[in-house]
């Protein structure tokens, strides 16, 4: 059996033409292109989706950053949504463009839009202490003992440094021999 199938080998190599091993070569050649074209593709889709996600995340951005700058835009214009506890919204609203203006012309725009965010941030803040200020009376009362002991413990350290530094009026050591 062995003989036979050497036998039969050595027949189909003969019948191996040289068309055949050009089909052979074309085949492979072939086969090697669309191997490397394949890894072109996935390697154009992966940058593909990388660049898609950074355009999503850029989009995004740029949604948010004028978000803001419309809720800046109208928090210092005469466009500005009324206000309900103010009873005169357009004027209030003609002050705040009026402070961005001269703050525009000492510091530059860039620095009057920190400035302004800066102002409008600390009168927020201060309205909702004076909110609860208002509301609960223990706040209060705690705030002015709180102003209390610090008026007495600055008195303290005045007089108990005076007292070394000699400008003072307070009683000095005097040692005699």
């Amino acid at each position: 059996q062995i003989e036979e199938y050497e036998k039969e080998c050595d027949r189909y190599s003969s019948m191996h033409t040289r068309e055949d091993q050009e089909m052979d070569a074309r085949l492979h050649a072939l086969s090697n292109n669309l191997i490397q074209m394949q890894a072109e593709l996935e390697s154009l889709a992966t940058e593909k989706a990388a660049l898609q996600m950074g355009l999503e995340t850029t989009q995004r951005m740029v949604a948010e950053l004028e978000a803001n700058s419309k809720d800046d835009r109208r928090y210092f214009t005469a466009d500005a949504e009324p206000d309900v506890e103010s009873g005169d919204s357009q004027a209030k609203a003609r002050r705040r463009s009026q402070v961005f203006l001269r703050l525009s012309s000492y510091f530059g725009v860039e620095y009057a839009h920190y400035i302004t965010t800066f102002l409008a941030n600390a009168d927020r803040f201060s309205m909702t202490a004076c909110n609860l200020l208002y509301r609960y009376s223990l706040a209060r009362v705690g705030l002015a003992v709180y102003f209390t002991v610090i008026q007495f413990w600055v008195l303290f350290l005045l007089h108990y440094l005076g007292a070394y530094s000699g400008s003072s009026n307070s009683a000095q050591i005097h040692v005699t021999r």
